[in-house]
């Protein structure tokens, strides 16, 4: 999720809740109350709403976390400085001419 949308998701959200509120006052006006409530559709359907703007809202504050995290790590790193590989031991070889020349300069003293 856009981590700049969440004002906009939070401003959906009280909206919506606002909406509910206004909706359960009028059904409690006319008498309605309990399972009817439960039953009635705008009623799910605001609830359904509610339920998926705080998906939105949970999964923006993840990705929030997320991104300390890397940031923290990184400012970690910085801090500890980059430290150099140990560098592999490479024996010398002698190139094969350069041994074939030792092998006969041994073999003739």
């Amino acid at each position: 999720m856009n981590l700049k949308a969440k004002p906009y998701v939070e401003a959906q959200k009280n909206k919506i809740q606002a909406d509910l509120a206004a909706r359960v006052a009028l059904l409690k006006e006319r008498g309605i109350e309990g399972k009817g409530l439960e039953k009635d559709p705008r009623v799910r359907k605001l609830k359904a709403d509610i339920r998926q703007a705080n998906t939105r809202l949970s999964s923006i504050v993840a990705a929030e976390e997320r991104n300390a995290r890397v940031a923290q790590s990184t400012k970690e790193k910085a801090a500890a400085g980059k430290q150099p590989k140990a560098a592999k031991k490479v024996e010398d070889k002698p190139v094969k001419k350069e041994k074939k020349k030792k092998e006969k300069k041994q073999a003739e003293a």
